[in-house]
Order: structure tokens, then C-alpha cells, then sequence
């Protein structure tokens, strides 16, 4: 990459954040406070609640997990977090609301919002990161790796 591109420094401290496809962007400070950042004004507003991490498709669809594992979506119609069942050590929102976790064993899984329930999926991580539903990918414990080919039919041409 040429040309004149520098980061720039914006205001506050965060342990982590996470920026949607839309631009959206929300983080989470060391001691669990949440914050999303408002463009225009270029500030961070306080969210209700406490995470360990969160991770936002878009504007509209936010997911949380705590330190002990319980897992949270922002309803942002009411500006509360929902509890989802289940446990997960790390958790991954795509832009297309898409949303897989992964537990400290290693298991995998995905939210089936239909259903509301999570479905485990083959194999072992220690990470994964969702950008859409035809595009996730996952490390494991070894640092290998993977993406996951949803739908994949080899009798079919391409």
C-alpha cells in the first residue's frame, strides 16, 4: 500500500472493538464497560451492561459475551441486552446477521435464529471470525487455518 495513508488516533481506550459492515463500531474496555462510537460527533456513548468482548454485523446486530461465558444481543429497539442460552468463549457476528461461537473446549457452533437454538458444527477451534454466511474462518489450537464451505455440493458444476 503507497500513498499517504496514516492511522489516526481517536479519543478514549479500549480493550477491543469491533466495526460492521456498515461502519458501525463498538468496543469494550478491560473492566467490561461497552461503548459505541457516534460518527458525527466523534465521541463514544456508554452502553448498559458488562462484556468480555463484542462483536457487531451492523448497526442492527450486536452480540456480546461475558467473562463467565453468558452470551447477549443488543435489542437496540429498546436499548437492553437479551441473555441467549448457551455458553461461549468467543463469538463472531457477520454482516448478514450470521452469528458463530466458539466455546473454551474448542466446540463450534452456530445460531440458528429461526430456531433460536445453537447447532454444534464438525471440528475443533480456538477462534473464528464471520464475515457473511459464505465467508467464515477459524484457527485452531495449533494456529492452522480453516474456512468453512457451507452448502458445498461436488456433484454440482461450478
Amino acid at each position: 500500500m503507497g500513498g499517504s495513508q496514516t492511522w489516526q488516533q481517536i479519543n478514549g481506550t479500549l480493550a477491543s472493538v469491533s466495526v460492521g459492515g456498515d461502519g458501525t463500531v463498538w468496543g469494550v474496555q478491560s473492566s467490561g464497560s461497552i461503548f459505541k462510537h457516534v460518527g458525527g460527533s466523534q465521541t463514544w456513548q456508554q452502553i448498559n451492561g458488562t462484556l468480555a468482548s463484542v462483536s457487531v454485523g451492523n448497526s442492527g446486530v450486536i452480540w456480546g459475551v461475558q467473562s463467565n461465558g453468558n452470551i447477549f444481543k443488543y435489542v437496540g429497539s429498546s436499548q437492553t441486552w437479551q441473555q441467549i442460552n448457551g455458553t461461549l468463549a468467543s463469538i463472531s457476528v457477520g454482516g448478514d446477521g450470521v452469528v458463530w461461537g466458539v466455546q473454551s473446549n474448542g466446540n463450534v457452533f452456530t445460531y440458528a435464529g429461526g430456531s433460536q437454538a445453537w447447532q454444534q458444527v464438525e471440528g475443533s477451534l480456538s477462534q473464528v471470525s464471520v464475515g457473511s454466511a459464505l465467508n467464515i474462518w477459524g484457527l485452531d489450537s495449533q494456529q492452522k487455518i480453516f474456512t468453512y464451505m457451507p452448502f458445498i455440493n461436488l456433484s454440482q458444476p461450478v
